[in-house]
């Protein structure tokens, strides 16, 4: 299963980021690129094809284990993004620090995002995406292995 999702991120990302970000961003080939919660690397795979600078910050050994297999020239570093010092690790800054569906599994989202500030250049994008509060996959119940798997999720708001 895992590495199906790796395939899914490479085409999500070729039929809808890739457009987006090259529509919207200037010189967006040039531009180097962290996804925090990278998983199985599908997405920074697709765009190292491109030449594009990427690294990837994923908080399961599993998952960043599975995207170095998938593509060991990927830089992975296994960290969590609320760490203070997982900027002294990163050791650089990016253009664009892309987070899809993490958020709301991140409960100190000030430390995230004092760390999201540390990492991104001055005049960088940060590009987020997160499930609605109310649907049915905010809280990812598709996987969940109990009876709360029907229960909706509410994920604590940002301050």
């Amino acid at each position: 299963m895992p590495e199906k999702h790796f395939y899914e991120q490479e085409k999500y990302t070729q039929d809808y980021l890739l457009p987006y970000f090259l529509n919207v961003i200037p010189d967006f080939k040039k531009k180097s690129i962290l996804e925090v919660g990278c998983a199985e690397g599908g997405l920074l795979t697709s765009l190292q094809t491109l030449g594009i600078k990427v690294c990837g910050v994923e908080i399961s050994p599993d998952r960043a284990a599975l995207a170095r297999e998938k593509n060991n020239s990927l830089k992975i570093i296994v960290g969590d993004i609320t760490d203070p010092a997982l900027p002294g690790i990163l050791n650089e800054k990016f253009d664009l620090i892309i987070m899809r569906e993490v958020i709301e599994h991140i409960y100190d989202k000030e430390a995230a995002f004092n760390n999201l500030d540390k990492l991104l250049n001055t005049n960088g994008f940060f590009y987020i995406s997160f499930p609605t509060k109310r649907s049915p996959f905010a809280g990812h119940q598709q996987i969940g292995k109990s009876f709360l798997k029907k229960q909706f999720h509410t994920c604590i708001h940002c301050r």
